[in-house]
């Protein structure tokens, strides 16, 4: 995805030095860190240039891009299981 972005926004020549800079940032601070950066700017639709990414690493790990919310479980199906109430043998 970054190397497409990086083509169609700055021609062949220049998408391809930025996007071998942004590799070249992976192997230093880490590809999932990087990826995640990358996939921050593209989802915001912000420009993606190889010292965006260094400068949003450096700093630390991106904000994310989308919030998970996780409710509540009750446990009291797995308490009915565990004491065997209605059980067929």
């Amino acid at each position: 995805m970054a190397y497409d972005a990086l083509r169609e926004e700055y021609g062949p020549k220049r998408g391809a030095k930025e996007y071998l800079e942004i590799l070249a940032l992976a192997a230093k601070r880490g590809e999932s860190v990087v990826e995640e950066t990358v996939r921050v700017l593209l989802g915001r639709r912000d420009p993606l240039t190889a010292a965006g990414v260094a400068e949003l690493t450096q700093q630390g790990d991106p904000p994310l891009l989308t919030t998970v919310e996780v409710e509540p479980v009750s446990l009291a199906v797995f308490d009915e299981l565990l004491c065997g109430d209605g059980v067929a043998a």
